[in-house]
């Protein structure tokens, strides 16, 4: 097949020439379908971004920063794929894509095992006191604080899909019972998982941590919020791996200071990245802060950069794959 297409990857400004991990087989594999142009820095504004993928048949999107809207559709008319570097897609107006007859694929479950190992790292740091213990110690403060094993307690997943899975049976292999509240997942998967299906309250009620897995959709915005942090044991910790739009930021920070739960382990939020003026839990002990980093891994970094090629190549081979 004859290079024909345009590809355009307008913001891989985080981590400069995002496929050389992959000794540019992935841009190979780009070229072999069309004119590649990326760009190694962050775009101006709104104008410049449409600007920079104005003329493009295909756009492969690093960043969940970018909104693509009616606005972008009408004004990018060749624009015919956009592949997304990970499973999330938020930032993209669906019903405006299938007007414009724009085809949206994604990558579902590549760096799953990263976010739940990440998980697993904030229920440790949260519960054992270790971010609280590296601050100190750097400022020449010598003290230790009772921490709380993890074996034994109840691990409660707000959602059990692919991340959710991976730290479940994490949480099991140290000892945890896992539970969960799942709308999509059936009891005969979470059973089989090694996951006892409850309902919404009783997980609240009953897990020592609450791990987040809920998608950024209109309908989860604020889904926990004041009367489900209420329920809540005070000695249990809120974990959020998934989006900081379900979780009511205000009704959170309320619950920490005032000891309503015992802690928070946070790798997202309500806007991304996070001024340090819209950051209500800088000064609270008792939250670990994260920016949105559980998907960085170098492993699962290279599954998603060639996955999100393999994404856009398909489709202009005529065989499209993981379409949303």
């Amino acid at each position: 097949m004859s290079p024909s297409y345009r590809i355009v990857i307008p913001d891989d400004y985080q981590e400069p020439l995002v496929f050389g991990s992959l000794a540019h087989s992935a841009l190979a594999d780009l070229h072999a379908v069309g004119e590649v142009q990326l760009y190694s820095t962050a775009p101006s504004g709104r104008a410049e971004f449409l600007q920079r993928i104005e003329t493009a048949d295909g756009v492969i999107n690093l960043l969940n920063r970018t909104s693509f809207d009616e606005e972008v559709f009408q004004h990018v008319r060749n624009l015919k794929v956009i592949s997304f570097m990970g499973a999330g897609v938020d930032n993209i107006d669906k019903s405006a894509a299938s007007r414009h007859g724009v085809t949206v694929c994604n990558i579902p479950g590549e760096n799953s095992l990263s976010v739940a190992e990440f998980g697993l790292g904030l229920i440790l740091a949260v519960l054992r006191n270790i971010s609280v213990y590296d601050r100190w110690m750097r400022s020449g403060r010598w003290q230790r604080v009772p921490g709380r094993e993890v074996s034994g307690k109840t691990l409660g997943l707000l959602g059990a899909g692919n991340v959710g899975a991976h730290l479940a049976r994490l949480g099991r292999g140290i000892g945890m019972r896992v539970i969960a509240a799942s709308h999509q997942a059936d009891r005969q998967r979470l059973t089989g998982l090694g996951i006892e299906p409850v309902e919404r309250q009783e997980l609240f009620r009953v897990a020592d941590v609450v791990s987040i897995h809920l998608r950024g959709t209109p309908e989860n915005e604020n889904a926990i919020g004041a009367p489900e942090l209420s329920l809540m044991k005070r000695t249990s910790v809120l974990i959020n791996t998934a989006r900081g739009s379900v979780v009511d930021q205000h009704a959170l920070y309320d619950a920490l200071k005032n000891g309503h739960i015992a802690g928070a382990g946070l790798d997202v939020f309500h806007l991304d990245p996070l001024p340090i003026e819209e950051n209500l839990f800088r000064e609270l002990d008792n939250v670990v802060l994260t920016p949105h980093s559980g998907f960085e891994t170098a492993e699962a970094g290279d599954r998603l950069r060639q996955a999100s090629v393999d994404n856009l190549v398909s489709f202009f081979c005529g065989r499209p794959k993981n379409v949303i």
